[in-house]
């Protein structure tokens, strides 16, 4: 800065008060990896009843962490987050 933003007065032998901070948070790309599981649905041909296969529960843990709150993604609440959204 060299001249008052006011009278337009030089600032060149002025001495620094203070210092205004800002930091920029920069969050590294991540390598995702998706690996998709798949669970039978299959109709009874005697009582048309529809049955739905269980998923491992170790899949079933994962999609609980990662699924919906509140009608909204966790994951995009997170991102949301990180950079200051509301949602």
């Amino acid at each position: 800065m060299t001249c008052c933003k006011e009278c337009g007065s030089t600032l060149e032998n002025v001495e620094v008060e203070a210092y205004e901070r800002r930091q920029v948070f920069d969050i590294p790309p991540v390598n995702l990896i998706v690996t998709e599981h798949k669970s039978q649905i299959k109709t009874c041909p005697c009582c048309g009843k529809l049955n739905k296969a269980v998923f491992p529960e170790s899949v079933i843990r994962a999609y609980i962490s990662t699924g919906k709150k509140n009608g909204l993604p966790v994951l995009e609440g997170i991102r949301a987050a990180l950079i200051g959204e509301k949602y």
